[in-house]
This record gives C-alpha cells, structure tokens and sequence, in this order.
C-alpha cells in the first residue's frame, strides 16, 4: 500500500528531494503515445524471433549463482560503483527515476 505522503525520496514528510513529476506532463490526452519511451509496440514475429535468440545465447553464458546473489542482493552497492565510474558520462542522474516513477521509491510504501 502506497504512503500517503507527498514526497519522492525525501528523508522527511513533505520535503521532497525532487520534482515527483519531472517536466513532462500530458497536456493533450490524443498524444498520450507519442512522447514517452514505454510506447505500445506490436512486435513482428523476426522480432520475437530475434528476442529469443538473444534469450537463449545469454542463458548459455549464465552467471554462476554466488555471483548472481552478489548482485541481487546489494542493488544500491551495484548502482553506487556504477555511478562512481560513470558519474560524468551518464545521460540521466539516477534521481530521474524516481522523477518519472514516483513508485519505485521504497520510503513511499508503508513498512
């Protein structure tokens, strides 16, 4: 169940860290498909073909399982030594998530 707080990842209530809404809005409700990046594509079938193909070929490359649980089980370790190497040269700061999906943001949820 979402909180009932107007924040996006702000320590306290109602001090927000971000813009919750980011600077896109939906002005027009017939262009709702054309300025996003999650549009309703209908895939062909060479498509899910090839999506296939790219399944399979990393599935034979699997990462051992300790090394899986490493990752999965530290996410914000991962993102920090992501961003300490690529803190210049990355197009969005991470923040922008949280901008654009307010839901992701875990201190929004109740415990």
């Amino acid at each position: 169940m979402v909180a009932s707080s107007t924040t996006v990842g702000a320590d306290e209530p109602n001090q927000p860290r971000c813009n919750p809404f980011g600077t896109r809005y939906l002005t027009d409700e017939s262009r709702v498909w054309e300025h996003n990046a999650w549009d309703n594509v209908d895939w062909s079938e060479e498509m899910k073909k090839d999506a296939h193909r790219v399944i399979e070929t990393q599935k034979q490359q699997a990462v051992d399982a300790s090394k899986a649980e490493e990752l999965i089980g530290n996410p914000e370790k991962q993102w920090d030594a992501f961003y300490s190497q690529h803190n210049n040269n990355f197009f969005k700061d991470r923040r922008w998530l949280l901008k654009e999906f307010p839901e992701l943001d875990m201190k929004n949820y109740a415990e």
